[in-house]
């Protein structure tokens, strides 16, 4: 059985997580990674899950969408970081890209478990709705693939635009996207820890994550 490790990063990283860890998963470990404390505990609800950064450096807040101090708080905390790599075949990273915390740091985890624990690296990104401003935008667009062996991503404007009618077209894009992708991971999670590592290869996990798709559709 493969031993899969779930990282969710950042704010919409820890809102997947948190929904991921209230499913039945046994074997898979979920750890939530912020440097703003509160949102960290509101969402992963078990103490040895929650992976806090940064304290001395965003003073238990969000990273204010700075890279340089969402770095700084990974780097600072690296081996607190490394604790929820320990055991994986498979690293699972969660995050939503344009901002601080899930665009810099997913990268430097991702970094950490395919040079240091030989793991195959999958990050799945929200990209931000053109409402979130431009910066947010340009910084998703610059994201690419590396140093992941599989990245996907899914574009929060998609949602906004399919529910730009109720009342609040914003909380429904994030509510409504969180939900599918979880069913969608969850699925993805359950196929992949049947097969064992020596039999995973890119294009195996590529098609379970579109039959995943096909499954929610």
């Amino acid at each position: 059985m493969t031993k899969i490790n779930v990282l969710g990063v950042g704010g919409e990283g820890l809102k997947i997580a948190g929904k991921l860890a209230t499913k039945n998963l046994p074997g898979i470990d979920i750890y939530g990674i912020d440097s703003c404390k509160e949102q960290l505990y509101s969402y992963i609800w078990k103490e040895e899950k929650r992976c806090y950064i940064g304290e001395d450096i965003t003073g238990g807040l969000g990273s204010g969408s700075n890279l340089e101090l969402a770095r700084d708080a990974a780097f600072c905390y690296a081996s607190e970081i490394k604790k929820c790599l320990k055991g994986a075949d498979l690293v699972l990273i969660v995050a939503g890209i344009g901002g601080g915390i899930g665009t810099a740091v997913s990268k430097i985890i991702a970094g950490w478990s395919k040079e240091e624990f030989s793991a195959i690296t999958v990050g799945i990104m929200s990209k931000p709705m053109q409402c979130e401003g431009s910066i947010r935008n340009e910084r998703a667009k610059r994201y690419d693939n590396i140093p992941f062996d599989l990245l996907f991503t899914f574009d929060l404007e998609d949602y906004f635009q399919k529910y730009r009618g109720e009342p609040n077209p914003v909380a429904a894009a994030f509510d409504r996207s969180n939900e599918e992708i979880c069913t969608e991971i969850e699925y993805f999670l359950r196929k992949v820890q049947q097969i064992p590592k020596e039999n995973l290869d890119e294009i195996t996990l590529v098609e379970i994550l579109m039959d995943a798709n096909k499954e929610l559709l």
